[in-house]
């Protein structure tokens, strides 16, 4: 396998592990971002429900609290929606303890730490969300003091409010995210292996395919050969000088090497021909 296929080889395979992990990383981030927007959301919710409640509360039509929620359920993309209240509350205004308690631990451990609880789920209308958002007593809670009617301490949870909803048009978003990668992922890394393959080709493969060729023809005998550094650069380009050095150097040898061998002929024939003219006196 060529130098140049091997670098592309581990170049390409680092690339596409790289591009991976960011293609990876990036679904993560969309997802996480996804959530987000859908707790503030919730929270919202959560905050118009405590506003609709608390008004009917100061207006003694608490009756009505079911037809809010009701009208709530009917919003689009949720589903579910339904209060959760404390011991505390229940104690507060003379209801049965398990009025309107949590149905599992889920909604049990929002009341007990008071914090927002989300998971995704697979329902029968696509992904979704289930958030538990906590109701916190305080003294400036969107500006109602809580503390004065409900008779707790502040920092108390008086209940929550449970909802799911639709993410199904946020995963096709990131459905599509996800092709949009995966493409620019293959785009990107075909072109820099394309780029690399091309550099190296010029730079590293030809000028060694050169240097081959000429090695070939001086092991042949062939010694008028040379390599002409131009387009070569670095280490190759010291590699071509030292060649050119080396074969002129061999060409130097062999003429002093055939001047010697001339010389050492012609000393011989004077030699014998010295021979021959003492042995015919």
């Amino acid at each position: 396998m060529k130098l140049s296929t091997r670098l592309n080889l581990i170049i390409g395979s680092t690339l596409a592990v790289f591009w991976g992990l960011a293609v990876v990383i990036g679904i993560f981030i969309q997802n996480y971002h996804t959530d987000e927007i859908v707790k503030d959301q919730a929270v919202h919710t959560a905050n118009s429900v405590m506003n609709g409640l608390n008004l009917l509360m100061l207006n003694n039509e608490m009756d009505k609290s079911e037809f809010l929620l009701q009208q709530s359920n009917k919003l689009e993309g949720m589903r579910d929606i339904y209060t959760i209240r404390s011991k505390h509350i229940n104690e507060v205004f003379n209801r049965p303890l398990n009025f309107k308690e949590p149905k599992d631990e889920k909604e049990k451990l929002v009341l007990e730490k008071g914090e927002i609880f989300s998971e995704r789920i697979q329902g029968s209308r696509g992904p979704e969300i289930r958030i538990i958002v906590p109701y916190i007593a305080k003294t400036d809670r969107l500006g109602i003091n809580c503390l004065g009617c409900h008779r707790v301490k502040e920092g108390q949870v008086l209940g929550a409010l449970n909802m799911v909803m639709s993410i199904e048009k946020e995963e096709e978003f990131t459905a599509k995210l996800k092709y949009v990668f995966f493409i620019l992922a293959v785009i990107g890394v075909s072109l820099v292996v394309g780029i690399i393959y091309y550099a190296t080709n010029k730079m590293i493969n030809l000028p060694l395919n050169k240097l081959v060729d000429t090695l070939q023809h001086v092991s042949s005998g062939d010694l008028t050969v040379s390599l002409k550094p131009h387009g070569v650069t670095g280490e190759l380009r010291e590699l071509y000088h030292s060649m050119n050095r080396t074969i002129q150097s061999f060409r130097e040898s062999l003429k002093e090497l055939s001047y010697s061998s001339n010389e050492l002929r012609n000393s011989s024939k004077s030699l014998s021909e010295s021979a021959d003219l003492i042995l015919s006196n």
